[in-house]
C-alpha cells in the first residue's frame, strides 16, 4: 500500500490547535458556496491519483490507462491496496474579486445544509468577513465560528479512515494521503441533521462526545506526536493559509490539489483563473525547497538531474529518449524528503562510543557546522525574503513559508526557468544565492512532491499525458519519412551542377515535381519554370521545352491568362475531367522515370524555396499588431465618415456681435451631449441648445429623443457673450422665451423667506417621469415627487394626472439654501392643524 502513494510518515496523532471551524448552514448553503469556491461542489471531489509503476517501457497510452485504471481502483475498492476517500471531504479554497485567493481550506459536508470549513486560524477571520460580505440580507444561510464545539485533528501512518467514533467524521487527506488522516469532531446541532452515520450515532452518544485526545489516550500505536503537521506539509510542498493569501490560484498549485475545477460554471474570481489556465504561460509556482552549504557535496539524485536537463536543453536526446527519461527534478516521498533533512541537519549519527577519537572530532565538527547552517537559515529565510542569485544579482524567488525549527526545508515561489521546469532555463547544481538581507550563501535543492505532475516546459502547466512528444522542441531532429523512428545512416546529395541540355531536356519533369495537382497554375510557378536562371541566348531552347510539354499535358503556354481560360471547355465537364486524369498520369510516369540525380536536385530547389518561404510569413505577435492597426483605422475611417459636414468652413464667418437676441437662425445639428446639443448656425462658435429649450410638453432626458446629428433645425437665440464667445440657442416659442426673461430675479421670493410647512399655490411648469416643477413664485421653481401627489394610487405615470399649465396647492417640505433647492409636497402635513368647520344646531 506504501508503493502507490510513496512510504507514508510515522505513526502518531496530533490536535491541530492552529486550525479553526467556520459553519455554513441553512437552505440554499450548497447553492451559496458554489459560487464563492472554485471546485465543483455539484460533483464528486476528484482523488489523488496514485503514484504509477515505474516502468519506463510503457508508452504514454500505456501510462495513461495504467493511471486512469488505478485511480479507479483505488477509489473503488477493486484491488487489493484498497483506500477510500470521504466523498463528503474536499479541498477547496476562496478567491476575492480580483482571483486572488483569500485562503485555502477543507470543506465537510454534513448534509445539504449545512457546511463546515476546516481552514488555518491565520486566516479565519478574513474568511468570516469574506462569507458575510456575500450573504444577502433575505438569505437563510448562517454563517458562524464552532471552533468552541469542533475541532481538527490528524493521524498519521495510516490508510485506513473508516469508523470513526460517533460525533465525529473522518476520511484521508483529499491533497494527497501523505499528509494523514484527517478527523474533525462536529458541533452537536450538526450532528442532529447529519446524513453520515459514523458522525451521528445515537442521540445519547452525541450529547456526550467524547474528546478526541481521551479517545486516543490509550493508543500505543499513534502515539501523541504534536507539532508534526508543519513539518509534514512543508516536506510534502503544500503551502496553507496566510502563505497562499494574495497570490493566483494556480501559483499555489490548486489545481493540483484538486480544489480548482475547470469545468464548473460561474464563480467569484473565476475571470482570473480561467484566463491564466487557459491562455499564457505560468512563471512561477510554489515548490519545496533544501538549502544546503555550498561546500557541502550535492545529492546524487539533483547531479543526475542537473546533467538531464542540460542535456534537453542541448538536444542530446532523441524523441524516444525523452520519453524514456525521469522528471526534470527529483521526485520525493514526504519519508524520503525527511530522511535527506535528517542527513543535512545531523540528526541521523552513528553511534558515538563506537568510534575513535579522530572520528569522534569530525563528528563534533559536523554538528557545530550543522548548527552553524540552521541558525543562518532560520535568520534568512523569514516570510517575504527575496532568493537572490549571486551569478547575475536577479531575484528568482520569494520565501513562502519559513523552516520548521532545527530543519532546512522551506516553501518559495520560484520561477520555474529557475528550476529548469520552462523552457530556456536550467537548474544548476552548482547555483549559489542570498536569501534577504543576510551576506551567507546557499545552495538550494528543488525537488518535486508526488502529488506534483510533469509540467509542459511550454507553459508551465500539466502536461497532457496523451502527447507523444512529436513535437517536442528539447528532441534532437530526426530524419523525416516513413523510417523517422529508425535512426539512419545520413544521405548526402552529389552537388553535382546540372548542363543546359539536362535542365532542358528535363524541364517538363520540373513542372510536374510541384504543379501536377494544379495545371493551370504550372505555368506560373517559379520553382518549376527556371526563367530568372537562364539568360536570353536560352529563349530558343525553353521555347522548344515548352512545346513538348504542350504535347504531353495538353496545355497552352500563352502569356495570356485569359487564353489558357478559353483552352477549357466549361460546357462539357466529362471531358475537362478525362483531360485531367490523362495528365496527371502522363506526368507521374514521367517524374517516376526520371534520373535520381534530377530529381534531387529538383527536390532541394522547392525545399529551399519552401523554407525562404516560410521564413517570409509574419509571425502571430506581428499577424494580431497588424490586425489590430488595420481595424483601429477602419474605426478612425467609420468616425470620419459618421462626422457631420459643416454647411460653412470656418473662415468668413458671421460674428457673434452681429446677433440679436431672439433673432431666428437656421443650423445644422453637429453633435449631442447628455445636457444639450451643439448647432453650426454658421456663426464663429457653434451654439448651445440645452436640453430644457427643446420643449416644455415633455421632458426631455437626452437631446436624443428629438434630434440626431445632421439634422437641420430652426433656433432662437436666447443669450449671447461676445467676450466669451458664448451663444445659447432655443426652439421654444418666442413669446414663451420673452415672459421668461421678462421675469425678473427681483420680483421673486427668496429662498431665506420660506419656511418648511409654508402653504403656496403653484403652477405646473414642466412634467417629468418622476414629478413635476412648480412655480410658487419664488427664485427657483420647486419640485414635487409624483408620490407626492393626491390622485396617485400606486401606479401610473406622472403625465397621467398631472398637465402642464395645472394649480396645485402645496405644502413646503425641505428647503436647501446651498443648493438652492425647494422640496414641495400637495399632501397636508399630518402635524399641521385641520381647517375648522363651522357647525350649526
Amino acid at each position: 500500500m506504501s508503493g502507490s502513494f510513496g512510504r507514508l510518515w510515522g505513526k502518531g496523532h496530533e490536535t491541530l490547535t492552529s486550525r479553526r471551524i467556520l459553519s455554513v448552514s441553512g437552505a440554499g448553503a450548497t447553492t451559496f458556496l458554489q459560487g464563492l469556491v472554485p471546485s465543483d461542489l455539484l460533483s464528486s471531489p476528484n482523488a489523488p491519483a496514485p503514484q504509477p509503476q515505474n516502468n519506463n517501457n510503457e508508452s504514454n497510452e500505456q501510462k495513461k490507462k495504467h493511471s486512469d485504471s488505478s485511480q479507479a481502483n483505488v477509489q473503488n475498492g477493486d484491488n487489493n491496496h484498497t483506500v477510500s476517500f470521504n466523498p463528503n471531504l474536499r479541498s477547496t479554497c476562496f478567491l476575492d474579486h480580483k482571483g486572488r485567493i483569500v485562503t485555502d481550506s477543507l470543506l465537510w459536508k454534513i448534509h445539504e445544509q449545512n457546511y463546515l470549513i476546516d481552514c488555518p486560524e491565520s486566516t479565519a477571520d478574513t474568511l468570516l468577513q469574506h462569507l458575510k460580505q456575500y450573504t444577502l440580507r433575505r438569505s437563510k444561510v448562517q454563517i458562524k465560528d464552532v471552533s468552541n464545539q469542533a475541532s481538527s485533528h490528524l493521524i498519521y501512518g495510516t490508510l485506513q479512515a473508516d469508523g470513526a467514533p460517533p460525533g465525529y467524521v473522518s476520511g484521508i487527506d483529499p491533497r494527497h494521503p501523505s499528509l494523514g488522516v484527517r478527523v474533525l469532531r462536529v458541533p452537536e446541532e450538526s450532528l442532529q441533521h447529519s446524513t453520515d452515520t459514523s458522525a451521528a450515532g445515537d442521540a445519547t452518544a452525541s450529547a456526550i462526545t467524547p474528546r478526541f485526545e481521551d479517545l486516543m489516550a490509550n493508543n500505543a500505536l499513534f502515539p501523541h506526536s504534536p507539532g508534526n503537521y508543519d513539518l509534514v506539509r512543508r516536506l510534502a510542498g503544500v503551502a496553507e493559509g496566510d502563505e497562499v493569501t494574495a497570490k493566483v490560484a494556480l501559483e499555489a498549485n490548486q489545481e493540483f490539489l484538486h480544489a480548482v475545477s475547470f469545468t464548473k460554471g460561474c464563480y467569484l474570481g473565476q475571470e482570473l483563473t480561467a484566463r491564466v489556465h487557459f491562455t499564457g504561460v505560468l512563471r512561477k509556482r510554489i515548490v519545496p525547497l533544501l538549502l544546503m552549504d555550498t561546500h557541502m557535496e550535492v545529492p546524487r539524485a539533483w547531479s543526475l538531474a542537473s546533467s538531464l536537463q542540460e542535456g534537453r536543453a542541448t538536444q542530446k536526446f532523441s524523441r524516444r529518449e525523452l520519453q524514456l527519461l525521469p522528471s526534470r527534478l527529483p521526485r520525493l516521498s514526504v519519508y524520503a524528503a525527511a530522511n535527506l533533512v535528517a542527513v543535512m541537519t545531523g540528526a541521523i549519527a552513528p553511534d558515538v562510543e563506537s568510534l575513535d577519537e579522530a572520528a569522534k572530532q569530525e563528528l563534533e565538527m559536523v554538528y557545530a557546522n550543522s548548527n552553524l547552517l540552521l541558525q543562518e537559515i532560520e535568520t534568512s529565510c523569514k516570510r517575504g525574503a527575496k532568493i537572490v542569485n549571486v551569478a547575475d544579482g536577479k531575484s528568482i524567488g520569494q520565501i513562502v513559508a519559513e523552516p520548521v525549527k532545527g530543519t532546512n526545508v522551506v516553501l518559495a515561489l520560484m520561477r520555474l526557468e529557475q528550476l529548469g521546469l520552462l523552457a530556456g532555463g536550467v537548474w544548476s547544481k552548482l547555483n549559489k544565492v542570498r536569501i534577504g538581507d543576510n551576506a551567507t550563501e546557499f545552495r538550494y535543492l528543488p525537488y518535486l512532491p508526488l502529488w506534483f505532475p510533469d509540467l509542459d516546459p511550454q507553459t508551465g502547466k500539466a502536461k497532457d499525458v496523451t502527447d507523444d512528444g512529436e513535437d517536442d522542441p528539447e528532441a534532437r531532429p530526426e530524419t523525416g519519412g516513413l523510417f523517422s523512428g529508425i535512426k539512419m545512416p545520413r544521405v548526402v546529395f552529389e552537388e553535382t551542377p546540372l548542363s543546359d541540355a539536362e535542365i532542358s531536356d528535363n524541364f517538363m519533369t520540373e513542372i510536374c515535381a510541384f504543379c501536377i495537382s494544379s495545371l493551370q497554375t504550372a505555368r506560373r510557378c517559379g520553382t518549376c519554370i527556371s526563367a530568372s536562371t537562364r539568360d536570353e541566348n536560352d529563349t530558343n531552347e525553353l521555347a522548344s521545352a515548352a512545346a513538348a510539354i504542350e504535347d504531353d499535358f495538353d496545355i497552352d503556354f500563352d502569356d495570356d491568362e485569359e487564353d489558357l481560360d478559353e483552352d477549357f471547355d466549361e460546357d462539357d465537364d466529362d471531358d475537362e475531367d478525362d483531360q485531367s486524369a490523362s495528365s496527371s498520369t502522363k506526368a507521374s510516369s514521367r517524374w517516376n522515370n526520371l534520373n535520381p540525380r534530377i530529381k534531387a536536385h529538383v527536390i532541394r530547389q522547392g525545399q529551399e524555396r519552401a523554407i525562404r518561404n516560410k521564413a517570409k510569413t509574419e509571425g502571430p505577435l506581428v499577424k494580431k499588431r497588424r490586425m489590430m492597426m488595420y481595424m483601429r483605422e477602419k474605426q478612425r475611417e467609420k468616425s470620419r465618415d459618421s462626422r457631420v459636414k459643416r454647411p460653412l468652413p470656418f473662415v468668413n464667418r458671421t460674428a457673434l456681435a452681429s446677433l440679436e437676441p431672439l433673432q431666428e437662425l437656421s443650423g445644422v445639428v453637429i453633435s449631442l451631449t447628455p445636457f444639450g446639443a451643439y448647432v453650426d448656425v454658421g456663426t464663429e462658435c457653434d451654439g448651445l441648445l440645452h436640453v430644457s429649450q427643446l420643449s416644455r410638453e415633455t421632458f426631455v432626458q437626452h437631446p436624443k429623443q428629438f434630434l440626431t446629428p445632421g439634422d437641420k433645425v430652426t433656433v432662437r437665440v436666447r443669450s449671447l457673450n461676445v467676450e466669451r464667445k458664448k451663444l445659447h440657442l432655443t426652439m421654444l416659442p418666442k413669446e414663451l422665451v420673452q415672459a421668461e426673461q421678462a421675469d425678473t430675479v427681483e420680483d421673486r421670493i427668496p429662498l431665506e423667506e420660506i419656511l418648511v410647512d409654508d402653504e403656496l399655490w403653484g403652477q405646473l411648469k414642466r412634467v417629468t417621469d418622476f414629478g413635476a416643477y412648480v412655480e410658487v413664485g419664488a427664485v427657483v421653481d420647486g419640485f414635487l415627487h409624483f408620490m407626492d401627489h393626491p390622485s396617485w394610487d400606486n401606479g401610473g405615470r406622472p403625465s397621467d394626472f398631472m398637465a402642464r399649465g395645472d394649480r396645485v396647492r402645496v405644502w413646503v417640505s425641505d428647503v436647501d439654501l446651498e443648493q438652492g433647492r425647494i422640496k414641495l409636497t400637495a399632501l397636508r402635513p399630518s402635524h399641521l392643524p385641520g381647517p375648522r368647520r363651522e357647525i350649526a344646531f
